[in-house]
């Protein structure tokens, strides 16, 4: 990141608050600085077969569709049920945002980059509320291989992520990602492997939230992993960020309620034996449609070849008496004729 020349400062801020109109509005006495990042390496993973490394003269050479206005973007994020907390309850919205949230990006320092910190969306799951967080990794991800060098990570979180708080076309009630009483949480720590004792506890876990998971190719080796937090960093409204230990934010309380995921797939019973988490009622009523068709066609199936199994072995007899008559009638001397 670079401060950007006096020159091109005018078209970034004109790009800047397009973009981000109460960014205007922000006290000028904070000293804000405009700043570019200007790329090195570029990281798109969008389809199956690995991800690729867009080289830079190509990312710059694209032409990209226009982004549409604020007020015709749609957030494809899960609805919550659950009431946002108070802005002064500062551990409750923590918990709040692990867990009506199922996605962040995660932070590693990479092998690959020479120790650059490197982003990685990763899907996680909260344990019904308990604000321990799993995920479910392979080791093809190069978030993983930098694990192996250095376990320390950070996952990020943003209050814009919740599609219940867009207002005319904006985040958090029409502000911007970046403004403090927009919701922020990074939350540090080790990234382990989840012990043999815990794995009923996070596949029961992540398989609920993300019901998709569970189909993923056993040959990539996916394994499951939990962030043993250690250090906050969180901040939802002006005054700078809000002190929180793990054991204050372990402790706050938080409704556990229902997630609307778009992944709201049909599970099997037994990846969940024993946990008390059910399974999505919402697509079961058209699986038993479906075996009851399939039941009835198989029935009238196996009927239909009864019944021509029937006339032929009626039809097999009539020639075998037919040929016993002809045969005891040429034994006599005498002849055989059928029309």
């Amino acid at each position: 990141m670079e401060i950007i020349n006096a020159a091109d400062r005018a078209f970034a801020e004109a790009s800047l608050f397009d973009q981000n109109p109460p960014m205007k509005n922000w006290p000028a006495d904070h000293n804000w600085k405009v700043m570019e990042l200007h790329p090195t390496s570029i990281f798109v993973l969008y389809h199956y077969g690995g991800a690729d490394d867009v080289p830079l003269d190509d990312y710059y050479k694209a032409s990209p569709q226009p982004a549409p206005p604020h007020y015709q973007q749609i957030a494809v994020m899960p609805r919550v049920n659950i009431p946002r907390p108070e802005t002064q309850q500062h551990e409750q919205m923590a918990r709040w945002m692990v867990h009506i949230l199922s996605w962040g990006v995660l932070h590693t320092i990479s092998t690959n980059l020479d120790g650059a910190p490197f982003g990685h969306v990763v899907s996680f799951s909260d344990a019904d509320a308990s604000g321990r967080i799993f995920v479910y990794m392979t080791k093809m991800s190069p978030s993983l291989r930098d694990v192996d060098t250095n376990p320390w990570v950070s996952l990020s979180l943003s209050e814009a992520q919740v599609v219940s708080q867009f207002k005319d076309g904006l985040p958090c009630r029409g502000e911007i990602a970046e403004e403090p009483t927009c919701a922020r949480l990074t939350l540090s720590g080790k990234l382990e492997k989840v012990s043999q004792s815990e794995i009923t506890l996070a596949r029961n876990s992540v398989f609920g939230r993300h019901r998709t998971m569970w189909r993923w190719p056993k040959n990539h080796k996916f394994e499951f992993y939990e962030l043993k937090v250690a250090q906050i960093f969180f901040i939802d409204f002006y005054g700078g960020v809000k002190p929180m230990s793990t054991k204050q934010y372990l402790q706050a309380k938080v409704q556990n309620g229902i997630i609307e995921a778009w992944n709201d797939l049909y599970l099997p019973e037994e990846l969940f034996a024993g946990s008390g988490t059910k399974c999505s009622s919402t697509i079961f009523p058209w699986v038993m449609s479906g075996f009851l068709v399939a039941a009835v066609a198989i029935l009238v199936l196996f009927f239909y070849q009864r019944r021509r199994r029937a006339e032929y072995m009626q039809v097999e007899i009539k020639d075998s008496e037919k040929d016993t008559v002809q045969s005891g009638i040429r034994s006599q001397g005498g002849s055989f004729t059928t029309d």
